[in-house]
């Protein structure tokens, strides 16, 4: 599994956990049960999601970056053969 489908992976994870959290059925267990109120989860979702997209588009900007240049260099070396 490459860097890019773990985070994407994370992501899908992070946001049905952060649906969940705005599911009020599920804020009741939370609270009954396990004691938790939600809402001071709420905000850490958030912010792990923003990072992992930020992750996300970084890794992609990069991957689109390093196929130009091969397109690039291939593009120059067949020009140059064609020229000799």
């Amino acid at each position: 599994m490459t860097k890019l489908e773990e985070l994407r992976s994370d992501l899908a994870h992070h946001e049905a956990s952060y649906a969940k959290c705005l599911d009020p059925v599920h804020v009741a267990h939370w609270l009954k049960f396990k004691k938790i109120d939600v809402k001071l989860l709420i905000p850490s979702y958030i912010k792990i999601i923003k990072s992992i997209k930020d992750e996300i588009a970084s890794l992609e900007s990069k991957q689109k970056t390093v196929v130009k240049k091969k397109t690039v260099v291939q593009t120059a070396t067949k020009k140059t053969h064609k020229n000799e």
